[in-house]
């Protein structure tokens, strides 16, 4: 894979091939916002994602100083699966039901003091009937790609009460979506196929002990109440036995042997408990992460303007392993990217390669670009952001002093390289002085002799190629 330089973490086992120009958004609408006691920052979001079948909503919290725009700083990602009582109905305020039994309510609550939560927390809501793969694909293609750059992608932890927990379970069916999961805290665990309910050889519970089981990284921690009325506490017993037949003690859990409710999770989200091996489960799921390493470093990536307004990408690597080709992409406004032209990479080199690519046809105003870097397995990650302005060419225009006496000193800043003219005019347009020269790449200073002007008002208009600036000018 082409790796990025070693702030930026690589994502390759993470997100399906999905370019971000095809996050499908519809009718988003934030229902809540809410800061959680110097905590973080939680919204409450409806249709936040449509194309995930029925899970459409979420809560997303983000812990406080939170920079979108700053790829060097990254966060686990907690994903929580909800119970049947927190399902949407057709009432849109149904998403706010997520904070109610869930991590939310300790963040909400003021359980955590400021700045000492550091996780980034995505409540997903759907129907009762929604399955693992719907919830897959809102956190691959959505949660994903929204927090693409500030997800620790080593650690991200599923956790969820009751359905949700067996919807953990299923979701742990599909060993490419288990190999991703760092550690999993099912709570009460409600669904899914647990031996006990007659799941023999052959079936979805066997897959799921041996996913769980290869993933020697991963941690597993089962809550339940054994006098549980609503779902015996043999379902999660059940995926326990599994795990620890062949691996025995992998699979840790805490059974209350006194509570009678279906309610373990008020317990077991709460920051004060200690029954995760004398932890709470933020600490607990903290001591897992996956060994993912950086194969390849991405050691530069430029962007500049020529006078014939193309815009040339050049970039580098150190090496690269697997690496199949980088894919240019574009936006206008830093968030929509399309991708404009793809450069097939080394594969597989330990020395460093060169690129680029050009864009003959840039936007008037601002042009964001990015790589997008595709492995043979169609995993990918991107770069950091480029912008390149077509206003003026991205060039700059300094003049003084001024008000002068003699001389103006004209400051050009930019690496466009271009012909250009200054002309310097009375108040009625009459042309009095001009310059002409070229603007080479980089800065350049350009002297101008008004000294036979008189004391008065002028204007100057230094103008090329896709290039106009008018400044008055002032005679002592």
């Amino acid at each position: 894979m082409i790796a990025i330089n070693l702030r930026l973490f690589i994502r390759s086992m993470f997100i399906v091939c999905l370019s971000v120009s095809t996050l499908s958004v519809s009718a988003q609408k934030v229902i809540a916002e809410r800061t959680n006691y110097g905590a973080g920052f939680t919204q409450y979001i409806w249709n936040a994602f449509t194309g995930a079948g029925d899970v459409t909503n979420s809560y997303e919290f983000v812990p406080a100083g939170f920079n979108a725009n700053d790829p060097t700083v990254k966060y686990p990602v907690i994903f929580f699966f909800p119970g049947v009582g927190d399902v949407k109905t057709s009432d849109e305020n149904s998403v706010l039901k997520l904070g109610l039994r869930a991590i939310a309510i300790e963040l909400e609550g003021g359980n955590f003091g400021p700045g000492n939560f550091n996780f980034i927390v995505i409540g997903m809501q759907g129907s009762a009937s929604s399955p693992a793969n719907e919830y897959a694909a809102f956190m691959e293609n959505y949660a994903f790609v929204k927090f693409q750059n500030k997800i620790d992608f080593s650690r991200v932890y599923l956790t969820g009460l009751s359905m949700g927990g067996g919807r953990i379970m299923e979701y742990m069916e599909n060993a490419t979506r288990a190999a991703k999961i760092a550690a999993i805290a099912p709570v009460a665990t409600g669904t899914g196929c647990p031996y006990v309910a007659g799941c023999g050889p052959g079936s979805a519970y066997f897959t799921i002990i041996n996913n769980l089981t290869s993933n020697t990284s991963l941690g597993m921690f089962f809550t339940h109440n054994i006098l549980d009325p609503t779902v015996d506490y043999e379902v999660s017993q059940g995926y326990v036995d599994g795990v620890n037949a062949t691996q025995p003690n992998r699979a840790q859990f805490y059974f209350d042997p006194t509570n009678p409710d279906h309610d373990a999770w008020s317990t077991a989200y709460a920051s004060g408990n200690r029954n995760f091996g004398n932890k709470n489960m933020y600490d607990w799921l903290l001591q897992y992460s996956l060994n993912i390493t950086l194969p390849v470093t991405l050691t530069s990536f430029t962007a500049s303007l020529t006078a014939s307004k193309t815009v040339n990408l050049r970039w580098a690597t150190a090496g690269e392993t697997n690496s199949a080709y980088f894919a240019v992409e574009k936006s206008a406004n830093g968030k929509d990217y399309t991708e404009i032209g793809r450069v097939t990479a080394a594969g597989n080199s330990s020395t460093s390669r060169s690129y680029q690519f050009s864009d003959a046809q840039p936007a008037a105003g601002g042009n964001y670009y990015r790589l997008k870097q595709v492995d043979k397995n169609n995993s990918f990650q991107y770069s950091q952001v480029k912008k390149i302005s077509l206003n003026n060419l991205g060039l700059s225009l300094q003049a003084g002093p001024n008000p002068f006496s003699n001389q103006v000193e004209l400051l050009i800043s930019g690496n466009a390289r271009l012909a250009l003219t200054a002309n310097v005019s009375d108040v009625n347009g009459k042309l009095l002085r001009q310059a002409k020269f070229m603007k080479a790449e980089g800065s350049m200073k350009k002297m101008i002799d008004l000294s036979n002007l008189s004391s008065g008002v002028y204007i100057l208009q230094v103008s090329g190629e896709g290039v106009s600036f008018v400044q008055k000018l002032i005679k002592n």
